[in-house]
C-alpha cells in the first residue's frame, strides 16, 4: 500500500454514505480488478483502501488519519472488526459493492495490493455525480498551514483554493467546533507561462488560551478541510520550543516525510521549518 498519499478521511455517517453513494453512482466497482481480492476472506467484495491507520504501538481500536485526527468520534466497522488478525492488520478498507455491508470498514494487512480512495479524487467524483456535469470546481482547501500571530492568543490559518469561495472561514474549539471566525481571500496569478490563478485565504484566530490544544477545520460551505489540531503558543519564556528543520526531501530513498509525519502525530514538535526546495 502506498504511503505517500492522503487517503480519504471520513468523519460523519453522512460523509460515509455520500462516498459510498458516489462510488455506486459512478459504477466504480466495474473498474476494480478482482485480482487483488482473496475470495476466501473477502467473498469477492470490491473494496478500496481509506485513510485510517493503526497508531504505532497502539491497541486494536487505536486508528487515526495522517492529519492526526482519531476515528473514535466516527467509524463504521463491520461486525467483529477491527480484529488485527495475526497482529498485522494496520490499515482499513471500505466495502463498496455489497448491499449487506453498505460501506462498512474492515482492518487488513497494509501490504495487500488494493486500489485506494485518494482524497482529491473523491472530491472530483462527488462533484461529477451532481445534477450537471461541468468538470471539477476546485473549492476544496489545499496547502493549509499555520503561523504565529502577534502574541500567544493568536494563530493565523492560511490555505488556497483554485476557485473563489463564498467565504473564508475557520471553525475551531478545544473539544468541538463551537467557535467560528471569517477572514479574507485574495486572487494570486503566478508569473509562469500558464498564468495560473489561485485564491489565498487567511483567517486570524484570536482570544486563544496560551498553551491549550485546539481542533479546527477551514474552508466554507463550498468545501471543508479535514479536521486538524494545534497547540496555542505558551506564555512567557520558561519553556523550550521543540523545532524540526528540514530541507530537500529527495526523490529516491526519501526518508524525511514519513519520519516527520510520525513525530508530528506523536506531538514531538511545536514548529517545523521547511528551508529547502519544494
Amino acid at each position: 500500500m502506498g504511503r505517500g498519499f492522503d487517503l480519504l478521511e471520513i468523519h460523519t455517517l453522512n460523509e460515509n454514505f455520500m462516498v459510498f453513494q458516489a462510488l455506486q453512482e459512478t459504477n466504480a466497482s466495474l473498474h476494480l480488478q478482482y485480482d487483488f481480492n482473496d475470495d476466501s476472506y473477502n467473498h469477492n467484495k470490491p473494496q478500496l483502501w481509506i485513510g485510517p491507520k493503526r497508531v504505532p504501538f497502539g491497541g486494536v481500536n487505536d486508528f487515526q488519519y495522517r492529519s492526526g485526527c482519531s476515528i473514535k468520534d466516527y467509524n463504521r466497522w463491520h461486525k467483529g472488526q477491527p480484529n488485527d488478525h495475526l497482529n498485522r492488520e494496520d490499515c482499513v478498507f471500505m466495502v463498496i459493492d455489497d448491499p449487506m455491508f453498505l460501506g462498512q470498514w474492515e482492518d487488513y494487512s497494509c501490504d495487500t495490493e488494493m486500489y485506494y480512495i485518494f482524497l482529491l479524487i473523491i472530491i472530483y467524483i462527488l462533484y461529477i455525480t451532481g445534477a450537471e456535469v461541468r468538470g471539477p470546481v476546485r473549492t476544496q482547501p489545499e496547502q493549509i498551514h499555520l503561523s504565529y500571530g502577534a502574541d500567544s492568543t493568536q494563530m493565523m490559518v492560511t490555505w488556497t483554493t483554485f476557485n473563489a469561495t463564498n467565504t473564508s472561514t475557520v471553525e475551531f474549539g478545544k473539544n468541538s467546533l463551537d467557535q467560528t471566525l471569517t477572514g479574507l481571500s485574495a486572487s494570486f496569478i503566478d508569473g509562469g507561462n500558464e498564468s495560473r490563478q489561485i485564491f489565498i485565504h487567511r483567517v486570524m484566530l484570536t482570544q486563544l488560551t496560551p498553551g491549550d490544544q485546539y481542533i479546527y477545520h477551514c474552508g466554507s460551505t463550498d468545501g471543508w478541510s479535514p479536521l486538524f489540531k494545534f497547540n496555542a503558543t505558551k506564555n512567557g519564556s520558561d519553556w523550550s520550543p521543540r523545532i524540526a528543520v528540514f530541507g530537500d526531501l529527495g526523490n529516491e530513498n526519501s526518508q524525511s516525510i514519513p519520519r516527520l509525519q510520525e513525530d508530528v502525530q506523536r506531538g514531538l514538535y511545536d514548529s517545523i521549518f521547511h528551508i529547502g526546495p519544494q
